[in-house]
């Protein structure tokens, strides 16, 4: 992956060149938070240090992280399978068969500075979080659940369909559960929305910022 970086073309086509000579990107901003966690302190380390070939050490950081995040994909997408058929002898051909089958494959390895891989990534660690949650409402999976909902949400606003394939069984756990336990079920459900709208704000006010609408979908 390090032998070639599309990062380096994709620039151009990924930005948008204001009036004001201000630089507005029509993207989510979920692949830059994530990757800015780990890239900016090393980044900054590097500038300090006076160290040469400050982009191509950037776009290595980038190519590793993925290759990160492919093998966390494919542990996630595991886990997932281990719940639902922990004795298949199966689960980790059907892991790997459902990376190599989707278009994640090919943004993985190629265009991997698009959106696809976090969103796959993030998209199956809501699901084993929601999972997860639904055995144990507590305040913990509750921040966590709502956490990796907005970084779905964040690496690509349209995946916020997403959320609506939860309500179904929302529904039946709520009803399903005794009365005395619904009203911290509720409580725990406003924890989980608190935090996702939370960390949806922040792309409110980036595009806010950017277009002067934060509920402008710059990308249609």
């Amino acid at each position: 992956i390090a032998n070639y970086n599309p990062l380096r073309d994709q620039y151009g086509t990924i930005t948008i060149l204001k009036q004001q000579g201000e630089l507005a990107n029509s993207f989510s901003i979920g692949v830059a938070l994530v990757d800015g966690m780990y890239a900016g302190p090393l980044l900054l380390l590097y500038k300090l240090l006076g160290l040469p070939r400050m982009n191509d050490f950037f776009l290595n950081i980038i190519a590793i992280a993925t290759i990160c995040k492919i093998w966390l994909l494919l542990f996630a997408l595991k886990h997932l399978l281990d719940t639902y058929a922990p004795f298949s002898l199966w689960k980790n051909t059907a892991a790997f068969g459902s990376f190599l089958g989707l278009p994640i494959f090919y943004y993985s390895f190629y265009d991997y500075g698009m959106a696809h891989l976090n969103s796959g990534l993030f998209a199956t660690l809501f699901t084993l979080a929601f999972i997860t949650w639904l055995r144990r409402p507590e305040k913990q999976y509750s921040l966590l659940l709502g956490i990796s909902a907005g970084l779905m949400i964040l690496t690509r606003w349209q995946n916020a369909i997403f959320v609506l394939l939860v309500i179904p069984p929302l529904l039946y756990q709520l009803f399903s559960c005794a009365k005395r336990k619904r009203l911290k079920f509720l409580k725990s459900c406003g924890t989980v929305l608190l935090t996702a709208v939370a960390m949806g704000a922040l792309q409110c006010a980036v595009f806010y910022k950017q277009f002067g609408d934060a509920f402008l979908m710059p990308q249609g």
